[in-house]
């Protein structure tokens, strides 16, 4: 079934994936050999396994560019520790925040063909990162992941928001 979807939505969007090109199954292979690719059990949540890849990328002096949360933040408010733990995720002006999220359907319509991989569609958020950690770094306490959605401008043909970088966090 994976495979069938995958070659549907490959053929309808005229893209590769890793798996179906060489030199993009070469490019991650080589990764992975290399020690660059960890697969991490973890808890976003928790004191441990975020702020291990904070202090790790502070090591190797980088900043993450892309941190891509899927739906995992519709099942929770910010904690305190959660907000601790991705604040300390070193980012720049070019690092972004990808989310999912697959409720609410009449105010984040799905994306187009976004349900062929699952038995629900997906809408689509980008936030720079910067912003988003002002945001955690806000009073408000209960913040969610449809909170932040609301505040940016819905495509609703195309099923994604954008966040501006200047963007505040909503009230209470």
């Amino acid at each position: 079934k994976r495979y069938a979807t995958d070659d549907k939505v490959t053929a309808k969007y005229q893209f590769s994936l890793w798996l179906y090109d060489d030199k993009l199954y070469n490019h991650i292979r080589d990764m992975a050999r290399g020690g660059r690719i960890r697969a991490l059990k973890g808890d976003l949540r928790g004191p441990t396994t975020v702020q291990g890849i904070a202090d790790a990328a502070r090591k190797m002096k980088i900043v993450l560019r892309l941190i891509y949360f899927s739906n995992a933040e519709e099942y929770f408010t910010y904690g305190e520790q959660f907000r601790k733990n991705w604040t300390a995720i070193p980012v720049d002006e070019k690092s972004l925040i990808v989310r999912t999220i697959s409720v609410e359907k009449h105010k984040f319509p799905w994306a187009p063909d976004s349900h062929l991989s699952t038995d629900r569609g997906f809408h689509y958020n980008i936030q720079p990162a910067v912003n988003y950690q002002s945001w955690l770094n806000s009073p408000r306490k209960n913040l969610r992941s449809r909170d932040i959605l609301a505040t940016g401008q819905v495509d609703r043909e195309n099923g994604f928001t954008l966040i501006p970088a200047d963007s505040k966090p909503p009230e209470a």
